[in-house]
């Protein structure tokens, strides 16, 4: 995971980070990553391309297909809920 403290101990040898993924979710308003200057937050969304937008959309639809078959979705984290 990526600290305020690695960052900026990487002055002069790092000139930005792009982050998008954070340890608590959403990153609360007084994290000290909001305060540095050579940081970009993004919430999510840095991969968002046509390409993801295509990839996701055939990963839902082969899950989607699989589900109504009685199997357990490729991308399903919690399938205890499937059993309601």
């Amino acid at each position: 995971m990526i600290s305020p403290s690695l960052i900026r101990s990487s002055f002069g040898h790092l000139a930005s980070a792009g982050l998008e993924t954070f340890a608590v979710e959403p990153l609360p308003s007084d994290s000290p990553l909001l305060s540095l200057e050579n940081v970009t937050l993004t919430p999510h969304i840095a991969d968002f391309s046509i390409e993801t937008i295509n990839h996701v959309a055939e990963m839902v639809t082969k899950d989607i297909a699989l589900w109504y078959s009685g199997k357990t979705p490729a991308n399903c984290f919690n399938p205890e809920v499937l059993a309601v």
